[in-house]
């Protein structure tokens, strides 16, 4: 307590979203501590950052409803500070949602709309995880090209920037899309790939979607033994923006 309050907010986030895809409780507890402290002290810009640390919380259980909700709240007083950087990060979880629950084309409009607003501020972390969204979005529309060049360019950009996990995303994404196109060992090494980069950050999702796709890879290929660890279906890896 004895912080400057911009400290302490900045630690607020750092904590909440490292623990958000292991332990989605702390981050929305964090969330809220931090929504309440920026509330008491009218601070609009970290209140609209906490509803957006809330939103994700719950989009990562699964409770989609309530996800966008926080999400819509922390984009209105992003627009009204005309925050360009806030604006495009809702605008770009929003879009996740509707890759969730299967609004393909819906999603696409929100991370198009992203990507532009990030590609104007050069903001390359932005554009990658946009590039990633748009590739995994065109890939549920069976649009395989466009998804692989999307999704190539999101993974050029997470190795320029050192991002392991969107790395790890990326390389799962293009792993599945070459298992759509019928490439099964193009698409095996995607994911052998992303594996290790997924286990050498810690993201527990990403391991568990890629050892799936593995899984119904080699029984594509008939490789039984290789395939015994068979776990259940999860939707692609999509990033997600603080």
């Amino acid at each position: 307590t004895k912080n400057p309050d911009s400290i302490r907010f900045e630690a607020f986030n750092d904590i909440a979203w490292g623990c958000l895809f292991t332990n989605p409780d702390s981050a929305y507890l964090l969330g809220h501590q931090e929504l309440e402290m920026a509330r008491e002290k009218k601070l609009p810009t970290w209140e609209a950052k906490a509803l957006n640390t809330i939103g994700a919380s719950y989009q990562i259980k699964g409770n989609y409803a309530k996800a966008i909700d926080f999400y819509q709240q922390s984009l209105k007083i992003r627009e009204r500070l005309k925050d360009t950087k806030g604006i495009s990060a809702s605008v770009a979880n929003i879009g996740s949602i509707y890759i969730n629950i299967g609004e393909f084309e819906k999603a696409l409009t929100y991370q198009l709309r992203s990507l532009k607003i990030f590609e104007l501020m050069n903001n390359k972390q932005g554009m990658a995880s946009a590039y990633n969204n748009i590739g995994l979005i065109h890939n549920n529309l069976g649009h395989y090209d466009q998804s692989i060049e999307y999704t190539t360019k999101g993974l050029r950009l997470f190795e320029e920037l050192g991002d392991k996990q969107g790395v790890a995303a990326s390389m799962s994404n293009l792993g599945n899309t070459h298992y759509g196109t019928g490439d099964y060992s193009v698409a095996l090494e995607y994911q052998m790939q992303s594996l290790k980069y997924a286990v050498e950050s810690g993201d527990k999702q990403v391991e568990s979607i890629t050892m799936s796709i593995i899984a119904r890879t080699y029984l594509k290929q008939k490789k039984y033994n290789q395939s015994s660890i068979h776990l259940p279906n999860s939707p692609l890896p999509h990033l997600l923006i603080l």
